[in-house]
């Protein structure tokens, strides 16, 4: 019977699956979660950035713990920092590295996971290998010039928001999945933690995540049985927001618990009566706002074009407030009360089970990808 899988695992099609960064938050755990949903037809692989430096090397530790192949490429990753002309030359021998790699690899289909590795789409096209690409942001303004044409002709196109769809082209919304990002949580005992009330936020730490315009919110609020816990950490590179700073200019700093960067948010969830996302830009379908509807635990969120309003429903699970408006927040923050948070976790956690469900999204991504593979008896190419 031994022999028997090992000959099944061989005659597997080859899946390489390329990926922008090295982290555990929202885009690396789902795409742990797609290859959950792919592994038993697929022989899966990896390649991972060079770019950025990950210490903690958390997706690859997952990777090797799932049994999954993984390698380190100096991929051609759309950051920021080289979105300049002086920059353009390292961008194309990147390209070129990894377009020879993928040459020699000859994968039977590649999924690539963000849109930060669209030009990995365009390798594909040229070298005549099906391919799928996650988005998981949007692309629009200079992004729309750079990556729409890349990610155009008969590669798939999987979303994870209607949000995300609005800036692109019809062509490319004529051909794009919506998917809801799914996950497999398991809910910790309620710690059925009373006073204070506690807040909770995570995410990284750059302004365009709103932390700037929670604390002067934060600054507004008199009550004091009140907390608020911050989570995450800075960026690898790009602009950061100086958390710790911002706090000790607060007139009560010591409302605030900086928690940082946790392996497992689960106990951080537990912990919390109600999650805040106070996102400037929009959030395509920020992980942390399914996740508090998991834990039965209210959002509270900021009014964005993003997929926020996908995940929660105003008054119901939840509550909207204007970021530009400082007092705004601090009102809903000035008059939360359990009960109404207890009630709005309930139907938050109805809404996960509908929208959210882990098998929903496997059955999803199964759907998508599995026609890309090889006819049975064709060559390889």
């Amino acid at each position: 019977m031994r022999v028997d899988k090992e000959i099944f695992a061989v005659m597997k099609p080859t899946l390489l699956m390329v990926h922008p960064s090295n982290e555990l938050y929202g885009s690396d755990r789902v795409l742990l979660e797609s290859i959950r949903a792919l592994m038993n037809d697929w022989k899966i692989e990896v390649w991972l950035p060079t770019d950025v430096a990950y210490p903690d090397r958390l997706l690859s530790k997952e990777l090797d713990a799932l049994g999954i192949t993984n390698f380190d490429i100096n991929l051609p990753v759309f950051r920021r920092a080289l979105m300049t002309p002086r920059a353009f030359p390292t961008l194309v021998r990147r390209y070129l590295t990894t377009f020879r790699r993928l040459r020699q690899r000859k994968p039977d289909a590649v999924y690539v996971n963000t849109s930060a590795l669209a030009s990995v789409i365009h390798m594909c096209r040229i070298q005549r290998v099906p391919a799928v690409m996650h988005l998981h942001e949007y692309v629009d303004g200079t992004a729309r010039r750079v990556i729409q044409p890349l990610i155009g002709g008969p590669s798939e196109i999987i979303a994870v928001s209607k949000a995300i769809t609005r800036p692109l082209s019809k062509a490319l919304q004529n051909k794009t999945h919506i998917v809801y990002n799914g996950f497999n949580i398991d809910v910790l005992p309620e710690n059925n933690v009373q006073t204070p009330l506690v807040v909770a936020v995570a995410s990284r730490w750059t302004p365009g995540k709103g932390y700037g315009e929670l604390f002067d919110a934060w600054d507004l609020v008199e009550r004091r049985d009140v907390e608020l816990h911050v989570l995450g950490g800075p960026p690898p590179s790009g602009e950061v927001y100086d958390v710790h700073e911002r706090i000790r200019r607060l007139r009560r700093p010591d409302s605030v618990k900086v928690i940082g960067e946790v392996s497992d948010i689960r106990e951080a969830l537990t912990q919390a009566h109600a999650i805040i996302v106070p996102s400037r830009n929009p959030d395509p379908l920020p992980t942390i706002a399914i996740e508090a509807n998991a834990f039965g635990r209210a959002a509270l969120a900021s009014i964005n074009k993003g997929g926020l309003s996908e995940i929660i429903e105003d008054g119901v699970t939840g509550a909207f407030f204007n970021l530009d408006s400082p007092q705004e927040l601090a009102t809903i923050l000035e008059t939360l009360d359990v009960e109404t948070l207890q009630r709005m976790g309930v139907e938050g956690r109805e809404r996960y089970k509908r929208l959210f469900d882990p098998q929903r999204f496997a059955n999803d991504i199964h759907r998508i990808v599995s026609p890309l593979a090889p006819a049975p008896g064709s060559k390889k190419r």
